[in-house]
C-alpha cells in the first residue's frame, strides 16, 4: 500500500497527466466502463464530511472514494484506491493538490472541445502556480 502525501503529488503527477485522466474517465463513463456516483455529505454543527466513490474499469481497474472535512480550521482531502482485482487497498493520498490537478485538466479539457485552446495555456498557468 503507498502512502503518498500532499508534497509528492507534483513530483508523480503533471498537469498533461491530469488532463489524459479526465479525457480517460469521461470517456469510460460515456462507455458503462465507470461508475461515479454523486457527493454525499453527513454535516453536523461545525463540520461536513464529504464523500465521493467510483469505480473504474479498463485499464484502471479501480475503485476508490475521495473524503474531505470542511470544518472551522480548514479542509482535508484523502483519496483511497483500491484494486478490483486483487480488493487490496492501493494508495492513501493527500489529495488537495490532486484535486487542483484534476479540476484543472477539466477545464483544460472544456477549453479544447469548445475551440477555446489559446486559454489552455493561460489556465496550465495559473494552475502551476496556483498551489
Amino acid at each position: 500500500m503507498l502512502l503518498i502525501r500532499e508534497f509528492e503529488v507534483n513530483e508523480l503527477v503533471s498537469f498533461d497527466d491530469a488532463i489524459r485522466a479526465v479525457e480517460d474517465g469521461f470517456r469510460l463513463l460515456g462507455s458503462g466502463n465507470a461508475v461515479n456516483l454523486p457527493r454525499r455529505r453527513a454535516i453536523v454543527s461545525g463540520a461536513v464530511l464529504h464523500v465521493l466513490q467510483g469505480i473504474v474499469l479498463g485499464d484502471y481497474r479501480v475503485a476508490g472514494l475521495k473524503t474531505y472535512l470542511s470544518a472551522r480550521y480548514g479542509t482535508r482531502f484523502v483519496v483511497v484506491l483500491f484494486g478490483l482485482d486483487s480488493g487490496e487497498l492501493l494508495a492513501v493520498i493527500e489529495a488537495d493538490r490532486l484535486g487542483q490537478l484534476r479540476t484543472g485538466g477539466r477545464l483544460c479539457r472544456g477549453y479544447e472541445v469548445h475551440g477555446q485552446e489559446g486559454l489552455v495555456g493561460d489556465w496550465h498557468c495559473w494552475c502551476w502556480y496556483s498551489g
